[in-house]
């Protein structure tokens, strides 16, 4: 087996207007540098997006809406992907809250290209209305294919986060955040329409950091709940994609 790290410094960005009838119009922006310190020569991985979400939400009830966005990836060569897809959440009063997510995004090279479908569920739980706790599941299906045949790709991951807003202090619309994930691939390779061998891959991810939320002071609850929602791509971007 081959062991492989990377460092990864990361900023992601959020801008919301609120219109009428509870409808919501975001624009957003996340770029990631992942820095692959065990292979030769200090290789990484560039990722980011520019996008967007629009969707109606309710404080007290839920949200629903649609996302999408456009990105590249800059590593042995430029992969650029487009992506859209369907969001909900359900609060179920003021300590619990459950997300699904839905898409589809393609992506194209000039070594391939290739397109996947993918999911997201999650539940936060707010121990207090400034600490909450969340799980989360993602799925990936993907297939892309190359001048010598093609790769499917089967993917999940699981990971757990912690946020703490920093009330009390001259500092109230930001927290502190701290995330592990696991994820594990399975890929397949064909050529001519014939099987051509496979890998499993396995990574493990630690994050820290920080975010500021804009606008008016309150709890994590009302932040999260009245302020923009994530629409960074687990895959395309917080994944780095190692050689």
């Amino acid at each position: 087996s081959v062991n492989l790290s990377a460092d990864t410094g990361f900023g992601e960005a959020a801008i919301l207007r609120r219109l009428p009838g509870n409808l919501n119009l975001q624009i957003d922006a996340a770029f990631y540098s992942h820095d692959f310190t065990d292979v030769p020569s200090g290789q990484g991985s560039d990722q980011w997006h520019f996008g967007g979400a629009l969707f109606w939400r309710d404080a007290h009830l839920g949200l629903i809406g649609v996302d999408g966005g456009y990105g590249r990836i800059s590593m042995y060569s430029l992969v650029e992907n487009y992506r859209v897809g369907l969001r909900g959440e359900w609060y179920l009063g003021d300590r619990m809250t459950l997300s699904a997510r839905g898409g589809y995004y393609d992506t194209d090279s000039d070594t391939g290209s290739g397109d996947a479908w993918t999911g997201t569920i999650s539940a936060e739980y707010f121990l207090t209305s400034n600490l909450g706790l969340k799980g989360q599941a993602d799925w990936l299906r993907e297939e892309v294919g190359f001048a010598y045949g093609t790769q499917n790709s089967r993917a999940w991951a699981l990971s757990a986060e912690a946020e703490y807003l920093l009330t009390g202090t001259n500092l109230p619309n930001v927290s502190l955040f701290a995330s592990v994930r696991h994820y594990d691939f399975d890929y397949t390779y064909s050529s001519n329409g014939q099987p051509d061998g496979s890998e499993d891959w396995a990574e493990n991810q630690f994050t820290v950091g920080v975010r500021y939320y804009f606008g008016s002071s309150g709890s994590l609850v009302d932040h999260k709940r009245n302020n923009t929602v994530d629409n960074t791509h687990i895959w395309l971007e917080r994944d780095p994609w190692f050689p």
